[in-house]
């Protein structure tokens, strides 16, 4: 998954919303066709307001007018904005409009609205998570320094998460950090939260600002408010809220326009179509990169930049990292991410590291020191045992002198050792590198 918040690029807007023109004629149309009465407030929050409905919507002029039941009272000016809340489906929504000018008797017209959203404040509703779900974030300041956190999630929202804070730790210095109350205040930037194990959820990656962080008596709690949430991983956290809140609701239904419906009167308006079950991407296909258009531009400036051949070598190798630690796993992953490799795979235990080894033609495993109640070197020997595709790389996170290991490099059963904390531009870069033969000379 592209890190976002690392790599730089657009900031979604964090509510969900109907913006396709087609889409909000249609709306209005459909509500001028069965009368629906729609509330009018000219400030938001007014406790009063006026009853209109929709009479007429007009495509080339990109207006629509509502008639009122009584004279609205005040002057109104060319460009006023109006707060609109309306029933549709089953469901509530809400738009602003702008003023544009008079129509008939007790009529106004305005501009269409550029969005419609939900009323119900969908992003304020969570869902709690039992201790036997164990959904969990790992929270990075920085991706070689400041700190990072990690712990199970409590609940979660359209706009946040809150989880227990189990650990805290310097990623510089690669060492703990008591969790205290007062280690971070609201408004602290973090540049990655890595959210897993949601059910039926892949790994889902943006950046986050600090919203409480504070003591309770079960232990510190830290609120995040995500920032740069892409739109597709905002649907993932959608439907997991809509399966588990009854109240959430179901989306924007889909509707067809005026003439549509009446060449077809027995159409029925369709609902928003299910977001398709978590399947994790196959591997993408080398010879497929290659041959689209962009890719084979990169390959013809390739041949004459040997270190761009060797990044484009990059996007097409397959690497599994195996490691319990949601935070160390989750440096390694994301650091891996920003140096070019694009088929990262993450396993936390032996049963996952064998599943993904056998839906995937792996190139190299990155495997921890201990993996659960398995040393590294045993899950790198049934890896490879399982492993059906070519050769695999396999290298160790190791600890301390560890005899065990350095016998094994001697003896082929690994292909690297990497001491910890991990040296990545000094040692584990420049070992993947030639292990995977993506030196400049490399065919």
């Amino acid at each position: 998954m592209v890190l976002k918040s690392l790599l730089g690029g657009a900031q979604p807007e964090r509510e969900p919303s109907l913006r396709d023109g087609e889409q909000i004629l249609a709306w209005l149309e459909e509500l001028a066709r069965v009368r629906t009465p729609l509330a009018l407030r000219l400030k938001e929050n007014d406790p009063f307001g006026s009853t209109v409905k929709v009479e007429l919507v007009s495509e080339e002029k990109e207006t629509f007018t509502l008639s009122f039941l009584h004279q609205p009272p005040g002057d109104w000016k060319v460009g006023q904005v109006v707060h609109l809340n309306f029933p549709l489906d089953g469901q509530r929504f809400r738009a602003t409009a702008k003023f544009a000018g008079l129509g008939g008797y007790l009529q106004r017209e305005f501009k269409l609205p550029e969005a419609i959203f939900h009323a119900e404040r969908r992003g304020l509703m969570r869902t709690r998570f039992s201790r036997r779900e164990r959904p969990t974030v790992a929270v990075l300041e920085e991706l070689f320094q400041g700190l990072g956190l990690s712990g199970p999630i409590l609940n979660i929202s359209m706009g946040g998460l809150a989880f227990r804070v189990d650990r805290v730790m310097d990623i510089k210095q690669d060492r703990r950090i008591q969790v205290k109350g007062d280690l971070l205040g609201a408004g602290r930037k973090m540049a990655l939260i890595r959210i897993q194990d949601l059910p039926h959820t892949p790994t889902l990656e943006c950046s986050a600002t600090i919203a409480h962080f504070n003591a309770i008596p079960e232990g510190v709690v830290a609120g995040l408010t995500f920032e740069g949430m892409g739109s597709l991983e905002m649907q993932y956290i959608a439907k997991l809220l809509s399966q588990r809140l009854p109240t959430f609701g179901r989306g924007f239904p889909r509707k067809r326009r005026r003439g549509e419906q009446e060449a077809n009167p027995d159409f029925q308006s369709l609902e928003e179509e299910d977001i398709p079950a978590f399947e994790e991407p196959s591997p993408p296909s080398e010879v497929e990169d290659a041959l689209s258009d962009r890719e084979l531009l990169e390959i013809k400036v390739a041949m004459r930049a040997p270190d761009r051949l060797s990044q484009l070598r990059k996007r097409t190798r397959q690497i599994l990292v195996v490691h319990p630690d949601e935070l160390d796993r989750a440096i390694l992953t994301a650091t891996l991410q920003v140096e070019g490799y694009r088929g990262i795979h993450e396993a936390r235990s032996l049963v996952q590291a064998l599943d993904v080894a056998r839906r995937h033609n792996l190139n190299a495993i990155l495997v921890g020191h201990r993996v659960g109640p398995h040393e590294g070197l045993e899950v790198i020997a049934k890896l490879k045992e399982a492993f059906k595709g070519e050769a695999l790389v396999a290298v160790l996170v190791t600890e301390g002198d560890d005899v065990k290991a350095k016998l094994a490099l001697k003896g082929g059963r690994v292909e690297g050792l990497v001491p910890f904390p991990v040296d990545f531009d000094g040692i584990l870069k420049p070992m993947l590198e030639n292990l995977l033969g993506l030196g400049t000379q490399s065919p």
